[in-house]
């Protein structure tokens, strides 16, 4: 979907090296990828600093991670699917 220029919301845990490797095949592509981080990340300044505080634990973070993608839905240009 990055490849055809969809704007992709992922949602997984953390991981900093596979977030690694998402934020880079984003950076390549013709798409856009929102990236969950906790509003107590602090200041992100690179992608490296993206991948490491990038995710959310699925089973303990259920509300936050409902709210992050109606609200990624709710400010959504155009189309999408959820």
């Amino acid at each position: 979907l990055l490849e055809a220029g969809a704007t992709v919301a992922a949602v997984a845990t953390r991981r900093p090296k596979r977030w690694a490797e998402l934020i880079a095949l984003a950076r390549r592509s013709a798409g856009t990828l929102l990236v969950p981080v906790s509003p107590q990340s602090g200041e992100v300044k690179n992608d490296e600093d993206l991948a490491a505080v990038a995710g959310a634990d699925l089973l303990t973070e259920t509300p936050q991670i409902l709210e992050w993608l109606l609200r990624c839905g709710r400010e959504a240009t155009g189309k999408g699917t959820m």
